[in-house]
């Protein structure tokens, strides 16, 4: 059956069964900004999300709390959006040939998290297609903030050595019963490539785990201390390991494979 659902680091990743993430992403022909004000070009479009850090750092300069006066003047310096209005990223409705599944990439989340500017995110939907699914497109500033926030998690993950907080909402799953192993098994179903991404961040181990190549499925799997596969581990799932063995059998070239 489907349900509705949000994930948390905390009490969801270690009781998922298979921590793969499926899904296709489908670029159309060609993206470009929509409302993008003409005084304003692509690479000036910026973030102007503030981590708690970068919060207490303003304060400190100012000895107290800032104001909301001083607040649109600091971001008015840092670069003039002209009037409000959401900027968009947009596609031309024709969908590309070239699919790209999510497995084959899995720290596309860093890539995605490197981005700090309007050129750069519309490169990367270029590329790999819409984050959302808004349907008046995609919002740049929104997703150059998700950008910064993921970059600062990620930074403090790898320094501090252990997961950070982070949350999806709205995303799908599939519960059903294992009838060998009688074992209730989810598949988180990510509606969108954001929330794709943000669960590659969320499952990704932080540590000694590395990226191996799956023998059956060629795609990369993560391996090792703080994954569900060991450290030698050749496939990515228990299943593919069951489905090459099963045509190992009837085609021994099989083995050679690396």
């Amino acid at each position: 059956m489907n349900k509705e659902l949000s994930i948390t680091l905390a009490n969801t990743i270690d009781r998922m069964s298979d921590r793969s993430i499926k899904f296709t992403m489908m670029p159309d022909t060609n993206y470009w900004f929509l409302g993008l004000p003409k005084k304003l070009k692509p690479r000036q479009l910026k973030s102007y999300w503030l981590s708690q850090e970068e919060l207490d750092w303003l304060n400190q300069q100012e000895g107290r709390p800032i104001s909301d006066t001083e607040w649109e003047k600091y971001c008015s310096e840092l670069g003039d959006l002209g009037d409000y209005a959401p900027i968009r990223i947009v596609g031309s409705g024709k969908r590309g040939r070239q699919r790209k599944h999510l497995g084959q990439i899995p720290d596309l989340y860093r890539q995605f998290a490197k981005i700090d500017n309007g050129l750069d995110l519309l490169d990367f939907i270029k590329k790999y297609g819409p984050l959302t699914d808004e349907k008046g497109g995609d919002d740049a500033e929104n997703l150059l903030d998700q950008a910064k926030e993921m970059r600062h998690l990620i930074a403090r993950a790898d320094k501090f050595k252990r997961p950070q907080p982070a949350s999806i909402s709205d995303l799908k799953a599939t519960v059903s019963l294992n009838a060998r192993t009688r074992v209730i098994e989810q598949t988180i179903l990510p509606q969108t490539l954001l929330q794709a991404l943000w669960l590659q961040f969320i499952y990704t181990p932080v540590g000694a785990g590395k990226l191996l190549k799956c023998k059956y499925c060629d795609e990369e799997f993560w391996a090792g201390v703080g994954t569900h596969r060991r450290a030698d581990a050749k496939f990515c799932s228990h299943k593919h390991q069951v489905l090459f063995n099963s045509l190992k059998r009837s085609n021994p070239q099989l083995e050679k494979r690396k």
